[in-house]
């Protein structure tokens, strides 16, 4: 018998591609090891900002693409966010230092398929990447409960937490670590007033009266940034 070897054209298909966005660069080069050395995946970018990943994941478009939650010391839901609504056929697996599924929750309202721990990546990452490119999600079992109990109508920070759209989590992160509207209206390049209304409508959503429990909620619920 006879085995023909499929058309170049085929051989591509098989083939799953890979961008990986972490602004490690030990850290990319571990991960595309790992994910270069299995015969059906190939890392075809890799970038180390938000902005950068963004355009690699247009130009790419990849099978997957590996993003850090926390890039250059913020959080990278609007890039999650803004690649699964350009790039809907890549998929996008979160990358982090944290487990808890207080950090996954924002992450798979953003739009990503998958959340993986950082520590354990090495042992995860090849069946979050299998499973997610059938067209089913990868997240801590903690997420599904939380999700469960949203629906139930049963209140805790995850819970709340899908109330919040990825532009205010990202500015609750920066409301926990201490900095005025002024200061965080710099660094998302929005005015003061536009910082203020988003932080106006987080107190509703979270059902907070004051600026002082808004600022703890927001220091113990999300991971902290480095200003």
């Amino acid at each position: 018998m006879v085995t023909v070897a499929p058309p170049l054209r085929s051989i591509r298909k098989m083939i799953k591609t890979i961008v990986l966005i972490d602004d490690h660069p030990i850290v990319r080069e571990g991960l595309a090891n790992l994910l270069n050395a299995v015969g059906s995946y190939k890392v075809v970018g890799e970038s180390g900002t938000a902005p950068e990943g963004l355009e690699a994941i247009r130009a790419l478009k990849p099978d997957v693409a590996l993003v850090d939650l926390m890039l250059n010391n913020s959080l990278a839901l609007g890039l999650i966010e803004q690649s699964t609504q350009e790039c809907p056929n890549t998929k996008v697996i979160c990358v982090s230092m944290h487990s808890d599924a207080a950090y996954a929750q924002p992450v798979a309202l953003a739009g990503a398929s998958g959340y993986i721990n950082k520590a354990n990546a090495s042992k995860t990452i090849l069946d979050a990447i299998d499973v997610v490119l059938r067209g089913e999600l990868y997240f801590p079992k903690e997420v599904h409960q939380n999700f469960l109990d949203s629906v139930r109508g049963v209140k805790s920070a995850s819970t709340q937490l899908m109330a919040l759209s990825s532009r205010e989590i990202e500015i609750l992160q920066w409301i926990g670590h201490g900095l005025t509207k002024h200061q965080i209206a710099e660094r998302i390049n929005r005015s003061a007033n536009t910082v203020e209304a988003h932080r106006s409508n987080i107190k509703r959503k979270l059902g907070l009266q004051s600026n002082a429990e808004l600022i703890r909620f927001a220091a113990l619920n999300l991971p902290s940034a480095s200003v």
